[in-house]
């Protein structure tokens, strides 16, 4: 609403057979580009809700977004729920077995590489543990989950890719 820009600009198919202007009626009353804003937004939020994201236009044209989204944003999910179920036993394990333990030599070891690792931005230990584990050590793939094609991957090799994101 606020840009100068014509929208069907983008979403009008360049080339091909038909009048440009018929295309263009076309694509205004798919949109629902000639309604008001309140209807617009109301189309835009129901749409958004039912999964009907649209085409892509531009990365890869007569794609359903929703292809293009949600294979990455599934193994997204995946990643994040196994690294937070993780974290959470593995700190109650360990806070646990310390807070037993505190003033001791098991304590006082596991200090300085636990406040190391809360002190450090995730980004900057991601990245030191791809380089150490995966171009240097090379003992893991540096990549994500396209270094293996999914026809040969094997649930080892899944694993691999997942390690360092959800060791960071």
């Amino acid at each position: 609403e606020v840009l100068p820009a014509d929208p069907t600009a983008v979403l009008v198919p360049r080339g091909g057979t038909g009048s440009p202007t018929l295309v263009r009626d076309r694509v205004i009353a798919h949109w629902g580009l000639d309604r008001p804003l309140a209807d617009r937004y109301f189309i835009f939020v129901s749409n958004l809700l039912l999964g009907d994201w649209g085409v892509s236009t531009t990365y890869r044209p007569a794609i359903p977004v929703s292809d293009l989204v949600l294979p990455p944003a599934l193994s997204t999910v995946v990643l994040v729920s196994v690294a937070a179920v993780l974290a959470v036993l593995l700190g109650w394990v360990l806070g646990a077995f310390l807070g037993r333990r505190r003033g001791t030599v098991p304590d006082v070891i596991a200090r300085v590489p636990l406040l190391f690792a809360f002190c450090v931005p995730f980004f900057v230990l991601t990245f030191a543990l791809q380089w150490i584990f995966a171009i240097y050590l090379k003992w893991l793939p540096h990549s994500g989950s396209g270094s293996v094609p999914p026809a040969n991957a094997t649930f080892l090799d899944q694993l691999a890719v997942a390690i360092i994101p959800v060791g960071a």
